[in-house]
């Protein structure tokens, strides 16, 4: 096991549930994701991770690529142990839902109810936290603007 204990870190894997999904080029994380997932730490009994996925939110495009491939990673080495990833996932929840991997996905995103993106033409839930913890998880987007901190996204608070 990957578990990120004593300073290593977790690197996700493929598993029979993502390759149910028959993705081009899903064998590999690091080919999907071209930035890493970054381990918080041990938060509450629960491991915390942060990702900034790939952007191309389409519904089978690199970002929901990269999310299901690492939800089903998690999933399965994690089993019933608790682990959060929260961060700019850049895929909206219902398109992640609709992603062909063999779990399901509805149960593990967490997501606030207003949009996190601030697009031209449509604003767009893309700032969430997938998770197996089944209760407690509150996620809200900050009330403030975004473009005052200089993003097109406004900032999440997760509590559980």
């Amino acid at each position: 096991m990957h578990h990120p204990l004593n300073g290593d870190y977790f690197i996700p894997e493929k598993t029979d549930t993502y390759k149910q999904a028959g993705f081009k080029g899903g064998n590999d994380f690091t080919n999907l994701a071209d930035r890493a997932l970054g381990f918080v730490g041990n938060v509450g009994g629960v491991d915390v991770f942060v990702l900034h996925a790939p952007s191309g939110g389409q519904k089978n495009g690199p970002a929901a690529k990269a999310v299901s491939f690492l939800a089903c990673s998690l999933n399965e080495e994690y089993g019933a142990n608790p682990w959060l990833v929260v961060g700019d996932l850049n895929v909206e929840p219902f398109d992640l839902i609709q992603a062909r991997v063999g779990i399901n996905l509805v149960g593990l995103i967490k997501a606030p109810s207003d949009p996190t993106y601030i697009g031209r033409k449509k604003d767009k839930k893309y700032d969430y936290v997938l998770s197996n913890v089944t209760s407690g998880v509150f996620v809200d987007r900050i009330r403030s603007s975004p473009r005052g901190h200089g993003s097109d996204h406004y900032p999440i608070i997760v509590e559980y």
